[in-house]
Order: C-alpha cells, then structure tokens, then sequence
C-alpha cells in the first residue's frame, strides 16, 4: 500500500484531485467527478446535488475571470462527515469572483462554508458541506 492511502485509511479521510483546461464544457468534468466521489462515499442524494449546485457557480465564476490557457483544479476531501472542495484558476490581474452576487448567495447557501482567497495571481474556493 503507497504512505498516501495508508494515510488515508488511518485517517478515514479520502482525496480525490482533478485538473481540466479553465473553460466552460470542461467544468460538467468536475461536477460529475464531484457526484460520483459523493455517491461512492454514501452522502446523501440532497447534498449531493446541493454541491453540486454549489461547484457549478463556483467554477463558471472562475472560468469567466481566468486568463487564456489555465488550468482549473480540483481537490475533494471526503471524511466521515463532511465533504470539502477546493477549486483554484488563475485569475486575471485585478479581477475578483464575484461574492455580493445572488450565484455566491446560492453556494453559501447549498453548502456549510465558502471562503475565497487570493494569493501568487490564483483564486482559491474551500466548499465545506456536512454530511445529513
């Protein structure tokens, strides 16, 4: 067994990473990786398409402010009770999601916590949403 999934069984927490091209027909990619680790791990169908949900405002916001050529990346961490997505693009200079819009209002929401960070020209979003 590789240190990383006997890691990952001691701790009872599962990672799943994806990385697709920054535009809008490679985002349904993410969603239905999300779904499927979801599924896998026994969350329930309401928070299952509420992530979803979530993730699809997420990732259109942050291919509409990403510069030609960047990559969209995805970390899913699934534990015993909740379930937490990281999405990170580079972003243009100077361009921000947009959180005082009615799509943030729907991710915060569809999921527990949504918090946004900015840092070396990247655009970090951390979904949290526990299991019901």
């Amino acid at each position: 067994m590789s240190e990383a999934a006997d890691q990952s069984e001691r701790s009872g927490v599962h990672v799943v990473e994806l990385s697709v091209d920054a535009l809008p027909d490679r985002v349904v990619v993410i969603r239905n990786l999300l779904e499927s680790v979801l599924l896998i791990d026994d969350f329930g169908l309401d928070t299952v398409a509420d992530v979803k949900l979530g993730i699809d405002e997420v990732c259109a916001q942050l291919v509409a402010i990403a510069p030609r050529g960047s990559r969209l990346r995805a970390v899913i961490s699934t534990g015993a009770e909740y379930v937490r997505i990281e999405v990170c693009c580079e972003v243009r200079d100077g361009v921000r999601l947009d959180e005082a819009g009615f799509g943030w209002f729907v991710v915060g929401s569809v999921t527990d916590s949504a918090d946004v960070t900015y840092a070396n020209g990247e655009s970090r979003v951390t979904l949290t949403a526990l299991r019901n």
